[in-house]
């Protein structure tokens, strides 16, 4: 947050989807107000990691059996 080597707010494991469309949440913590937003991507060299389509935030606790099946989904 706020450049590229900055504090780190969240981190979200990709898993692979087969080629579908899969919405994934990731939890984030240590942020407010308006600030500059940087997401970094890991994966070896020429190997194409994920299609990214947009990214949105929310206020909302999701309830806490959603929330388990999202993050066992994401990682």
């Amino acid at each position: 947050m706020g450049k590229l080597d900055g504090k780190l707010i969240g981190t979200l494991p990709v898993a692979g989807t087969g080629g579908q469309w899969k919405p994934q949440s990731v939890r984030i913590a240590g942020a407010s107000g308006v600030q500059d937003l940087f997401f970094v991507f890991h994966g070896a060299a020429g190997e194409e990691l994920f299609k990214f389509d947009y990214w949105q935030f929310s206020e909302r606790e999701l309830p806490a059996d959603q929330a388990a099946d999202e993050r066992r989904d994401a990682g």
